[in-house]
């Protein structure tokens, strides 16, 4: 198996992350559509694809590339959670 150098494979997360903080905030919209039933499974195949896609993203792009796109996953993923938590915290 191939080492991964840590650091521009925690930043290469930074594009699952930011889309899984958005299935977070949409998580209520998705009950109503399909069901409580469904919901679990539905995320669980939603964060499998997001991780596997993510592999695929650090083995096929370069380096400068992962690392740039991946910081603004990062950057993008704190501004959704804060956006979520703030809008529960004030209500």
């Amino acid at each position: 198996m191939e080492k991964y150098p840590a650091g521009r494979f925690i930043l290469s997360y930074g594009v699952a992350m930011c889309f899984i903080t958005a299935l977070l905030e949409f998580t209520g919209t998705f009950e109503k559509l399909f069901g409580e039933k469904v919901l679990p499974y539905l995320v669980f195949i939603v964060i499998a694809i997001l991780v596997f896609s993510t592999l695929w993203f650090y083995r096929t792009c370069k380096s400068k590339t992962t690392v740039i796109i991946g910081t603004i996953g990062w950057i993008t993923t704190f501004i959704l959670l804060y956006i979520h938590y703030s809008n529960q915290t004030f209500k």
